[in-house]
């Protein structure tokens, strides 16, 4: 899946709205064919965390 597919779903999909803010987890990493996708409750950022 690339980097844009992944970003329209995030955006659009069950991970909109409040998702992220109802448990445990607040952010998702994810590695695309062509890049990292950060999904975060109010911003989905198309870059690799710093952390890796």
């Amino acid at each position: 899946m690339s980097s844009e597919q992944l970003i329209k779903f995030a955006q659009n999909g069950p991970l909109s709205g409040n998702a992220l803010q109802q448990g445990v987890i607040n952010q998702v990493i994810v590695k695309t064919k062509d890049g990292f996708v950060t999904i975060n409750p109010k911003s989905v950022i198309n870059s690799k965390p710093k952390e890796w």
